[in-house]
This record gives structure tokens, sequence and C-alpha cells, in this order.
């Protein structure tokens, strides 16, 4: 039979139920059809125009909401200015590193005029450094990175000073506050070109040195794992940043951090200007035999030309030393023929008849730290004797290592 309807109780509008045939196996079946409607409106739903949802006015979970995840209630998401804790229950995603480069400031500034960035807050991004870079046709005086954990107090962390650098060059601090920002000032000639950008990013630095001046020696450098570590020599020299309360490290020709050619502590005060010092390893060893009858000086270390010694370690031992009378004399150190107050020893010797063959005596290694510096380029550490004493046997062994410079 054909489709058709069926009637129901009428109402004013002749209500009627559609039915259909259906085939069940060699049977043709008169159904009847059931479509869903909102009572509101008598709006089929379950179409796409009007998809099928549950409660859609109250307050039941929707299917395409996760309430739970491995049967414990997900945890609610943090405010924006909330960092995650870790402990949160939630779907498993991987980190992703990110950094995100921005162009500050395109503004020319006057004569000595001072910009100062907005305030950068890494609170919902996680950053832990900053490369801040610029291009300008004159030098700043400086460019400071400024933190902060409250930006309402005047109480301020300079994580960086750079003074007197060249018209594009860049700084990277580690960010140690929440809240960062940029503050560049000119020099005395107004710009015609500026460009100043910033880099944050949730990767930690290393070391960046940003350029070189005349001399070979790095106008910046910074270590990043350990803070912001700030070096600003002037044609070899170094300038103390006491003002910003920076205190500076610099790793000189570095390969890697487990290997610095050299290395440079700030050391003093806080707050005051501090000085500069070397931390070296010896790579230079010396040995000399000077005998017990010599008087005056005999050469241990003679440096290459135009370098000065830096005595770091030393020993001094004595053999078989003996005169005709019982005696003492002093073995020393000179630089040149100027005497080093270190390194001075007394040694007794006794009448030949007391002798005793063997080494007598054995100082231990003498370790200087830093070391002593010679006076002048060129100059001889030198071994010297107090004096010649009748019938002397035996000798003194100096062992002394250092670098030159």
């Amino acid at each position: 039979m054909a489709n058709q309807y069926v009637q129901v109780p009428p109402n004013s509008t002749g209500l009627k139920m559609q039915t259909f045939e259906n085939t069940v196996g060699a049977n043709v079946v008169e159904s009847e059809a059931i479509t869903l409607v909102r009572s509101s409106d008598n709006t089929e739903v379950g179409t796409s125009a009007q998809p099928l949802r549950i409660d859609p006015v109250g307050t039941t979970i929707q299917p395409d909401n996760v309430s739970q995840w491995g049967g414990t209630s997900v945890s609610a998401p943090p405010a924006s200015t909330v960092p995650q804790q870790g402990t949160e229950v939630a779907p498993v995603t991987k980190p992703l590193q990110r950094k995100f480069t921005q162009i500050i400031s395109t503004t020319n500034l006057g004569a000595n005029g001072v910009f100062t960035s907005s305030w950068y807050d890494t609170q919902p991004t996680g950053d832990t450094s900053l490369n801040v870079t610029w291009a300008s046709n004159t030098n700043p005086v400086s460019v400071n990175i400024q933190e902060t954990d409250d930006t309402s107090s005047s109480i301020l962390n300079s994580s960086g000073h750079w003074g007197g650098l060249g018209s594009q060059l860049f700084i990277t601090c580690q960010i140690r506050c929440r809240y960062w920002r940029v503050v560049y000032t000119n020099g005395a000639v107004a710009q015609t070109t500026f460009e100043l950008t910033s880099t944050s990013s949730s990767m930690s630095q290393s070391v960046s040195v940003s350029a070189i001046n005349a001399n070979g020696y790095p106008l910046s450098l910074t270590v990043q794992n350990d803070g912001a570590l700030i070096m600003v020599p002037d044609n070899g020299g170094f300038v103390s940043e006491a003002s910003a309360g920076i205190r500076s490290v610099y790793i000189g020709g570095v390969q890697n951090l487990m290997n610095p050619v050299s290395t440079w502590v700030q050391h003093g005060t806080p707050g005051t200007d501090g000085n500069m010092a070397a931390l070296r390893d010896p790579n230079i060893f010396k040995t000399a035999s000077v005998p017990a009858t010599a008087s005056g000086n005999t050469a241990v270390w003679t440096p290459t030309a135009s370098k000065k010694f830096r005595l770091m370690r030393f020993q001094i031992t004595a053999t078989d030393v003996a005169a005709t009378a019982a005696t003492v004399i002093t073995v020393s150190f000179q630089d040149a023929t100027t005497g080093i107050n270190i390194g001075t020893y007394d040694f007794f010797m006794p009448a030949i008849a007391n002798v005793a063959s063997g080494t007598q005596f054995v100082s231990n290694w003498v370790d200087l730290g830093n070391g002593y510096l010679s006076t002048a380029a060129n100059n001889v550490l030198n071994a010297n004797v107090s004096a010649t004493v009748a019938g002397a046997t035996g000798t003194f062994r100096y062992n002394v290592c250092g670098t030159e410079e």
C-alpha cells in the first residue's frame, strides 16, 4: 500500500500522523514516522540547523565537554595571571618552547632623548631570557633592561647597563623578575633612523658577545645560566658599573663554558667601584738549578719578548748544601733586580763535616692564587742567593709556573 497518513483526533488545524511502508522479509508493513520537535516552536531537532543537545538551557554537561580525565574531575583552568602548578588534572599535552619578537619603537629620539618601553609580563608566557637589538645612526649613551616584581614600586632591578656602544648591536640577559622593560638613552646627536626590537623566550641563553672594539676586546658579554653577568672593557681596561649595582664577569676566548681562555670577575664592596681580576691557570712551567756557590741572580724564567711573567706557584729544594764553616744564607726571587716579597727562605749551611748526602729541604708547592705580575715587559724572574759562602757545596732547585701576558 502507498505511503499515506493516519487521521488522529483533529483539532482546529486537522492534525494527521504520517505513515510509510517498510518491507520486512517479503511483507510490506505499514509504519508510523515520529519526528522530534522542540516544544517551544515545534521546530524539528536532529538536523544541521537544529543539532540534538542535552538540556540546552540547563546545567547538564554537554557531550563535547570533558568533565573527567582518568576518572577524576578535570581541574578548572587558572586565571591568565596564575601559572600552572603541574598538579592539575587534565589531558596530557606537550609543552612547547617559544620565543616572541616584536618591534618596540621606531620613533627617532632627539639629542639625549630617552625612550622607556611599557612593562612586559612574563607570568603568562614563562619567558626566562631576553634579547634586545637596536639599529640607529647614532650611538646610545646606555641601554638598560629594568626588572621588577611590582610595577607600582619604585624599586627596580637593572639587568644590564651598556654604555658607549656601536650603532647596531644587541644585548642579551636573563629575566629574573616578573616584569621587564627597556630604557634607551640616545647620545648627543639626534637620530634619523632608529629601530628597537626585543625577543623574549622561554628558552635559556648561554653566552653572547655583542661587539668587539678596535683593540679586540668584547664590548659586552653576558653569561645567562647564572644570571646577567656583564663585562664592559674600555681599551683593555675595565669600567665598573657600580651605579647600577652590577657585579661583572668576563669569559674571554670562549669555546665553551667549561674551557675559557681567561675569566674576569669584578670584586669589591657592593655599590662602590670594584676591581677586575683575571682568574687564570698556569700554562708555563720553568725549572732552574742554582749552585750554592753562586751569589746574586740566576735566571729562572725569561719571558717571551714584550711579555711579562706572572708567577703563580713555586717550589724550592736544597740538596747537599754545606760550607767550610756553618753559616746562614737567604734565597729569594727578584723581578729583574728588584726583590719580590714572596718565596724568601733562610738556609742554614752546616760545616762540610756535618753534611749528609741527599736532599735537605723540599718546600711545598706554594700557590699564589692569581700570582705576582712582573712590573715591566721583558723582566727576567731571577733566583737570588744572598752571599758567596766559602767552600759552599750543593744546589738549590727552583720550580716555578704561571702565565705570560
